[in-house]
């Protein structure tokens, strides 16, 4: 697409508002085109026009083979004739006229201010009750810690029952002892919202670190800080951001040397997050069956309830927070800007009508452009990875309890399935010419189409291989295995020890494995023709670079990291860590922001000026995923633990009600109630 004015002499006396007038491609206008970068050059062009503009364009919908479409920036005012308007400037700028069967109109400031429109109001009113409860749970944070029934479980107080008057004063004593709980009960709830029990709780380090695999916690932080680097040069010249001005430039230097593979081959972080994800859910379910500890229900496969707290704890985990970034994306940070989004990829306009596949997870199943800008729960992809992951999590008790019952057929199942889902990978890239890792820099002169191109346009590429479950299966299946290796290791008494030289091999397999991942790509970073290699790459880079990851982690917590194992086990990576999935789901945002305030548009010299305002990004991203842990994500783990972490609580207070029932209408005097004080006090001890 040109970014510049096609058949008019821009001489110095037409003002640059004329660079936004563009020609391109219909099936352009949701990729990798410079259509957002010229609507933005016509808002943000002649600051001494100070009207209000609209970027309109244009096309011919009802062709299939006119694929041209045309964009005129242009008065509000003139909004009412943009049709006979368009229709006059393809006169102008082409041989043949294009026929306008479907033209809109994007206005360089919102109708209305945010602040009066309903659905920024809910939500900042939603977030003042929950900035209020958060408040007066941290002012009493003192007096709710030393609530009773923090210190014992909820039952029925038998001090309060006196046995002589048992029978006279039941109903009156039920119903105190009711109101008792109640109110403590409350007050516990509100507690779980206590700002200073939930920091502390973020930066508390665990308690038994020799069980505990404490390399994750810098695993986990650098692979954020990576994650944001490369979407911070990934976005800055695509379709959500487009303020580069000289986008050929920025993508030669980027492609022109192997070092640059460090930034655009980010998405390998994806694996990293999936091995760390799955690593934990085997190792943590194997050690509590190893030691059984935590199992009131042996897990089969026909102990539903088993499984149900098993999907419970992850809904707890991940759902609350993902809501509330879904929510203040979609209502209120995307009405802050001046102007409204480019339409096809705006969250506000695409999260109302596709948001339900989100909360529901199936968004990695149906592709859509909700939050489509932010790999959050991504940008589409960040949003992609989070449903990618829970459907593995909803599927891998198959795989825990394959390896439970016979770790003998349970390995060679894994690996069939590892090996099985490379080779579906390897088939779509066979068959419909794809590369093997998506190209966020440019088109390609030997493969189909580009990353931009298809996560935006057909939706095929990405749903084809990126993000589909069944091709990316295969790092979390390698973090399931690694986990009950972990387990049983840490279970045992008798520890392996390596010797130098096979700690040697391993190192250096693991040096090998994380290179061909991370450079292998570079052939087709610079798009060469290797198709035998391209393949190679593309079956091999993602197992490989879980087992490069698995090797860290696995030396880290046997013993035999070293330094690596200091460094990434810092105890200050703890709260940087535990802040890592809201990161996930905010810092796209951020990245946006810094950029859409920054003066437009970004002339490219150097990485040196991203690279900085990475920094800012990385800071103000953790200070908003700050925010949404405490607002949501503790919160709901401690609301959790409260009516979920035991059962006999509810269970005891269930029986002494019963207990009080039969007591009641028995016509036994005080033996009764003295036999059941007594029986209810050894049961508490």
């Amino acid at each position: 697409m040109s970014s510049e004015v096609v058949g008019v002499n821009q001489s110095f006396e037409y003002p640059s508002i004329l660079a936004s007038f563009s020609i391109g491609k219909s099936n352009e206008l949701e990729g990798e085109t410079r259509w957002l970068h010229n609507m933005l050059k016509c808002f943000l062009s002649n600051p001494e026009y100070d009207d209000v503009r609209s970027f309109c364009f244009g096309y011919d919908s009802t062709s299939s083979r006119d694929l041209r479409a045309i964009g005129i920036c242009i008065p509000k005012q003139c909004r009412s004739e943009k049709v006979k308007l368009l229709k006059l400037w393809s006169i102008i700028t082409t041989k043949k006229p294009i026929i306008i069967s479907r033209a809109a109109c994007i206005n360089s400031k919102h109708d209305r201010p945010w602040y009066i429109g309903f659905a920024p109001l809910t939500q900042m009113l939603l977030c003042g009750l929950f900035t209020t409860v958060i408040a007066v749970s941290t002012k009493y944070h003192s007096k709710l810690e030393n609530s009773s029934i923090l210190k014992a479980n909820p039952s029925v107080d038998n001090s309060c029952i006196d046995p002589k008057s048992f029978f006279f004063f039941t109903f009156v004593i039920r119903i105190c002892c009711a109101l008792e709980f109640v109110s403590s009960l409350m007050e516990q709830v509100l507690f779980a919202f206590s700002l200073k029990r939930n920091l502390y709780k973020l930066a508390e380090f665990p308690k038994y670190p020799h069980s505990t695999i404490t390399c994750m916690f810098g695993l986990r932080f650098l692979s954020m800080v990576w994650t944001l680097i490369g979407h911070s040069f990934a976005w800055v010249q695509d379709a959500f951001i487009g303020y580069v001005d000289n986008v050929d430039e920025f993508r030669y230097h980027l492609t022109s040397s192997v070092w640059n593979i460090l930034i655009t081959n980010f998405n390998l972080t994806v694996d990293t997050f999936f091995v760390i994800s799955a690593t934990l859910t085997s190792y943590t379910w194997f050690l509590r069956l190893l030691q059984k500890r935590g199992l009131d229900c042996p897990p089969t496969w026909s102990n539903w309830r088993y499984w149900l707290v098993f999907y419970r704890h992850r809904l707890f985990r991940i759902w609350p927070a993902y809501l509330l970034s879904l929510s203040l994306i979609t209502f209120f940070f995307t009405e802050l800007h001046t102007h409204p989004m480019w339409p096809p990829i705006d969250p506000s306009v695409q999260c109302r009508r596709y948001g339900w596949q989100n909360i529901v997870f199936l968004n990695s199943l149906t592709g859509n452009n909700c939050m489509g800008w932010t790999w959050l729960v991504t940008e589409r992809i960040r949003k992609l990875y989070i449903s990618t992951e829970f459907i593995f999590y909803l599927c891998s008790p198959i795989f825990l309890m394959a390896l439970k019952n016979s770790p003998q057929m349970g390995w060679p199942f894994c690996v069939a399935l590892i090996f099985a889902s490379c080779s579906l990978k390897l088939n779509v890239m066979i068959n419909k010419n794809y590369p093997p890792i998506p190209l966020h820099l440019g088109t390609s002169k030997f493969y189909s189409g580009t990353f931009m191109e298809y996560l935006f346009i057909t939706l095929i590429q990405v749903d084809d291989y990126y993000i589909k479950p069944q091709y990316r299966i295969g790092p979390y299946i390698i973090g399931l295995l690694l986990g009950q290796v972990l387990a049983i290791y840490q279970n045992s008494k008798n520890k392996i020890n390596f010797s130098s030289k096979a700690q040697y091999l391993g190192w250096l397999a693991c040096l090998a494995l994380g290179s061909w991942s991370l450079f292998g790509a570079y052939p087709t970073m610079k798009d060469m023709n290797f198709p035998l290699l391209n393949l190679i790459y593309g079956f091999t880079h993602r197992i490989s670079w879980a087992l490069s990851v698995s090797w860290i982690i696995y030396a880290c917590h046997t013993g035999i990291g070293g330094f690596i194992n200091d460094l990434l086990s810092f105890r200050y990576f703890v709260p940087l860590s535990s802040l890592c999935y809201s990161v996930y789901l905010m810092h796209l945002l951020i990245v946006f922001a810094i950029f859409m305030w920054s003066p437009f548009p970004i002339i490219f010299s150097s990485k040196v000026p991203i690279l900085l305002m990475a920094l800012p990004q990385l800071v103000l991203s953790y200070l908003a995923a700050a925010m949404i842990s405490m607002y949501a994500e503790f919160p709901a783990l401690n609301l959790e633990k409260l009516f979920f972490a035991k059962a006999s609580s509810s269970k005891a207070a269930a029986a002494a009600a019963v207990a009080a029932a039969t007591i009641a209408n028995s016509n036994k005097s005080d033996g009764y109630a003295k036999q059941y004080i007594r029986r209810e006090k050894n049961n508490n001890q």
